[in-house]
């Protein structure tokens, strides 16, 4: 079993999205430097992932029961949108200082 170092903030929580993009990183600390985030699409709808400027059909598909792992710069945001109706995506976020 491994442990988190103590400069790591891990936190768990669920974003709904819909048709205008959402962000999927909201709780980022100001000291971070660094977010490590896995997503599951956990609703019967499908979503696009990518920047705050993602379009529905234009960002990487996370179909609904996937997964996405991604390793971000506190400071550059990952988004997400649907194409119609919304979905929950279940983020698990892990901050690094």
């Amino acid at each position: 079993m491994s442990t988190l170092p103590r400069s790591a903030i891990p936190g768990g929580y669920r974003v709904t999205v819909n048709t205008s993009a959402d962000r999927l990183d909201i709780q980022v600390p100001a000291a971070a430097q660094r977010v490590s985030l896995l997503v599951r699409n956990r609703g019967q709808v499908a979503a696009d992932v990518g920047a705050s400027d993602v379009a529905a059909g234009a960002g990487f598909e996370l179909a609904p029961g996937d997964a996405l792992s991604v390793d971000l710069a506190a400071d550059s945001g990952l988004y997400a949108v649907t194409a119609s109706g919304s979905t929950v995506l279940h983020v698990l976020q892990v901050a690094w200082r």
